[in-house]
């Protein structure tokens, strides 16, 4: 029986994934490679809260794999779906860029896997690049506002605008 050993250089494995994933696919090879090489993986089981109202937001969380819920008040104290969030996006830009603290709550729905990214170093790249900073604070409010759209259309019975 042959004995196969298989070596991955931990830089490699936020490299490819960042190449892959918007926005960061988009920067610079020199300024994805230095981004991608200051990641470190990290991990938080099913139920882990991430952040709450009134916290500050450290570091950009970039979804390797499992799932994130980002929700806001409810009624009678329970929390209400915001978003959901899988692999390739991103939790706690918006924070970041505005540099206030959390507004919501991010607990993890699984068992998931993030590429942590220090704040500062995000938030040098996105002064550097607008379209990063762009992606985040366009690209999302957008996407919100499409599935609010999607839900009042559907609870209405598919009527129009």
């Amino acid at each position: 029986m042959m004995d196969k050993t298989f070596v991955l250089e931990r830089a490699c494995l936020p490299v490819v994934f960042f190449t892959a994933t918007p926005p960061f696919s988009d920067l610079p090879q020199g300024v994805l490679t230095q981004l991608a090489d200051a990641a470190r993986v990290d991990f938080c089981p099913v139920g882990t809260r991430l952040f709450g109202p009134g916290q500050r937001v450290e570091d950009l969380l970039l979804i390797q794999s499992g799932g994130v819920c980002v929700s806001g008040p409810g009624g009678a104290h329970a929390p209400r779906g915001l978003d959901y969030l899988g692999s390739g996006q991103a939790v706690g830009a918006a924070e970041l860029l505005r540099g206030e603290p959390a507004s919501c709550d991010a607990t993890a729905l699984a068992d998931t896997f993030f590429f942590r990214l220090e704040g500062g170093l995000f938030l040098q790249a996105a002064r550097e690049f607008p379209a990063l900073a762009a992606y985040f604070c366009d690209r999302f409010p957008k996407d919100y506002l499409e599935r609010a759209l999607a839900v009042l259309r559907r609870d209405r019975g598919g009527g129009g605008g």
